[in-house]
């Protein structure tokens, strides 16, 4: 039987990892926030997002089962430290942007460009923070295969998501944000 169907207790931290990411992605800063919007961009990328990261998970819980000869145990404690990293990577992007972070694509009447802090290097730096902690719940599964399911169904989401807001910034922000994107990265560093 697969580790992750086994009670053990680095199973229990799995799931109670999960739960409290879950709980501070409902709940975390500026989540529910009713910043003055001008426009509502969101161009339905919240369901892109969920849906994506859902069918991640059910291929993830399937991987174990489908592909045993995948399944390593030392793959927990990168995993933990994945889903931690990430996860402050996340909240230090998400309190960089203050006021201007919202649950969906919105620019504020009074918005402005972030360009310090991860916004320095990097468009997206929360979705940089979010794919480390997914990757980091597929490695804590004990299977490789999982890690890249839950990190693909998410990434599919997010990158309609980056397409949806970097409209929204251009149409706001005009030669600004494509100066501003000519020397950041989208999300990862020397890669994309």
């Amino acid at each position: 039987m697969p580790l992750i169907y086994t009670p053990n207790p680095y199973m229990i931290l799995f799931w109670l990892l999960l739960l409290l990411w879950c709980a501070s992605e409902f709940f975390g800063p500026g989540r529910w926030r009713n910043a003055s919007v001008k426009v509502q961009q969101d161009r339905h990328s919240t369901l892109a997002i969920a849906v994506g990261t859902a069918g991640g998970f059910v291929l993830a819980f399937f991987c174990p089962l489908l592909f045993p000869q995948c399944n390593f145990f030392v793959l927990i404690v990168p995993g933990i430290a994945c889903v931690i990293v990430g996860t402050c990577w996340r909240w230090y992007a998400i309190l960089t942007l203050g006021s201007f972070f919202t649950g969906k694509v919105m620019i504020a009447r009074d918005h402005r460009l972030i360009q310090h802090g991860p916004y320095r290097y990097l468009r997206h730096p929360s979705y940089t923070g979010i794919l480390l902690v997914i990757f980091g719940f597929g490695l804590m599964t004990t299977n490789i295969l999982s890690a890249i399911a839950l990190t693909l169904g998410m990434l599919g989401g997010l990158l309609y998501r980056m397409q949806v807001e970097e409209k929204a910034l251009q149409q706001t922000f005009g030669e600004t944000y494509h100066e501003y994107k000519s020397r950041t990265w989208k999300l990862l560093p020397f890669l994309f």
